[in-house]
């Protein structure tokens, strides 16, 4: 898959999600507008709901290169080396998520509702300023780390190939961004922190992507910490990621805002 097909893919699902963004607004049914009594900027407009688009795309891929990366791993360490087809896609993939938050991160602040007072807070991490009542700054700032690791770890691989151990080393700081990122949507994304679908659909994703990490730890003989204690949490954090998604899509708990 080339940059340019993956560049095509990705500006067509941000704009179907956009499109369905735009109707909910326009059926008074999207959840900015039902946290308009909670949220000091809500800004429901055009570059809004294409921030929320571009910010789930982004997740998205972001989720597809790590899977990828993850995968590509695997067969490292089973064959002696990756399918170069793997590593292509796992690069374009995380190329193209940096270009899509980007998005995220500027759109906003050509709104008219400009959040955070403007664009002298928008990449300064933990200068936001509270938010329905609990400091979200450290929310949003989850996003503005993910976003300045994520330079550090990705396009690099093209300054450093050369040194394959600092790439390596550097790179490990991808899952970090991925968590970071989950974490952001998750406590502040307009359509996650709202019990939902969308919201369980978040905690479950994460399930599948914990046992391909497990599987890698088990396998590597690089750990810094024993297997067995690594392989351990990993499998406790799965467990409980699958509990807390039946409990929430059951509704015994409510695991988000109720509206």
């Amino acid at each position: 898959m080339t940059l340019a097909v993956l560049a095509l893919v990705a500006a067509a699902v941000t704009a179907g999600i956009d499109e369905v963004f735009l109707a909910r607004v326009r059926a008074g049914t999207d959840n900015a507008l039902r946290l308009a009594a909670f949220v000091n900027y809500v800004g429901v407009d055009g570059s809004y709901t294409l921030a929320r688009a571009l910010g789930i795309a982004a997740l998205v891929l972001a989720y597809a290169a790590v899977v990828l990366g993850l995968i590509a791993a695997e067969q490292r360490q089973v064959r002696g080396w990756p399918s170069p087809l793997l590593g292509v896609a796992h690069r374009q993939a995380g190329l193209m998520t940096l270009v899509l938050v980007a998005g995220h991160v500027a759109v906003p602040f050509t709104s008219v509702f400009a959040p955070y007072q403007g664009w002298p807070t928008a990449l300064v991490p933990f200068d936001q300023p509270v938010s329905w009542g609990i400091r979200a700054a450290t929310w949003e700032s989850f996003g503005i780390l993910a976003f300045y690791l994520a330079i550090l770890a990705g396009p690099t691989f093209y300054l450093l190939r050369r040194r394959p151990r600092w790439w390596i080393a550097l790179h490990r700081v991808t899952l970090v961004v991925y968590v970071l990122s989950a974490a952001h949507a998750f406590l502040l994304g307009t359509d996650f922190l709202v019990s939902g679908p969308a919201r369980v659909a978040l905690l479950a994703a994460q399930v599948p992507l914990l046992v391909l990490a497990g599987r890698r730890v088990a396998r590597s003989g690089m750990a810094r910490v024993p297997r067995r204690l690594a392989g351990g949490v990993v499998a406790a954090t799965t467990g409980g990621l699958t509990v807390l998604s039946v409990l929430v899509a059951t509704g015994t708990f409510a695991g988000g805002m109720r509206l």
